[in-house]
């Protein structure tokens, strides 16, 4: 009833900048409400202020991401087939995206139903992602991984089917080996990373969430705190949240500050907002007579980032109370 429609979510407008430029540009403030924009808030008409090429490409560039995801890598092919990062793209990574193609092929002639069914159900699934939203990111894709999966069994039992029947059975334990190389070689890529991410990333979050949990013991919980990771503080210091807006404009920062009742500001170190968004902060902080107070600022944490070791130090920052004088924007 509030948006004057039986659904509604923020995404129906970032569907229309997200792909056709920078990913920051989805945090950039559209409205025209308060003067705060000219560009009113987006729709599909912004396909025509985007133009015939940049939409061509982000509807190229979405069904590349399809294909990395999918279909396994097959270099020194056409370039529809060749990309170079389709290797470490590929959900079941280059051996289990050819062992999923290889059972496909083999469903059609003794499973055809089943195929049917999947193409009926991900294929309007993926024409929405590549032409709408975006496929650019794995966990739209994770419900697809158990049916590759299963098809890339499939292959391993066919192929091993067929080497164990050499001989009267003789070849069977031959066949057990590949099946367990093969299925090696499918688990194998995923090691090295997960073992980095379980080792370096715990501490990338930990200066954030030293702050949050902070704003959790020392503010009201009315609070509003803006951060450049709204749903991350908003699950630890259980406090409402709001994004950093992408602008260089100190006026339209706070203004919407004012307007949502912002009361602290985080310098989150996991997430940084544009390079425009944080010389505007930086400039905020270091005016003496605009009055931002640092409330809180964590210990360093030792971290890894980009390959090389650093401390990461979050601060907190009240508000003025004034917001810089700014006029409220009207409801």
């Amino acid at each position: 009833l509030l948006f004057g429609k039986p659904f509604y979510s923020t995404e129906s407008h970032d569907a229309w900048v997200l792909g056709f430029g920078d990913w920051e540009d989805i945090y950039r403030v559209f409205t025209r409400q308060g003067s705060l924009s000219a560009d009113g808030v987006p729709d599909r008409s912004w396909v025509l202020r985007w133009g015939f090429d940049v939409t061509l490409l982000k509807l190229a560039t979405q069904a590349q991401a399809v294909r990395n995801y999918l279909l396994p890598p097959w270099f020194d092919q056409s370039r529809a087939l060749s990309d170079p990062d389709s290797q470490k793209k590929a959900l079941l990574f280059g051996v289990g995206a050819w062992l999923a193609l290889l059972g496909a092929l083999g469903a059609l002639r003794s499973r055809r139903g089943l195929l049917a069914l999947l193409v009926l159900a991900f294929g309007p699934y993926f024409l929405f992602l590549v032409g709408y939203w975006h496929a650019d990111e794995e966990r739209y894709f994770l419900m697809v991984m158990p049916w590759m999966a299963l098809l890339a069994g499939y292959a391993l039992w066919r192929g091993y089917d067929r080497v164990a029947a050499i001989g009267d059975g003789r070849w069977a334990p031959a066949g057990l080996v590949l099946a367990l190389v093969a299925l090696t070689l499918v688990i194998a890529p995923s090691w090295p990373y997960n073992a980095k991410k379980v080792r370096e990333e715990p501490a990338l979050y930990r200066a954030d969430t030293d702050a949050y949990t902070w704003l959790r013991t020392h503010t009201d919980p009315g609070d509003v705190v803006m951060t450049r990771l709204p749903w991350q503080l908003n699950w630890v210091s259980e406090r409402p949240a709001l994004m950093v807006p992408n602008t260089r404009s100190r006026e339209v920062f706070l203004k919407l500050a004012r307007f949502y009742g912002v009361r602290y500001l985080v310098r989150d170190t996991f997430a940084q907002p544009s390079a425009d968004t944080r010389d505007l902060l930086d400039g905020m902080l270091e005016d003496d007579q605009l009055g931002f107070e640092e409330v809180y600022a964590t210990p360093p944490y030792p971290a890894i980032v980009d390959g090389q070791p650093t401390e990461l130090v979050t601060h907190v920052y009240r508000l003025p109370a004034d917001y810089g004088g700014v006029a409220a924007i009207a409801p």
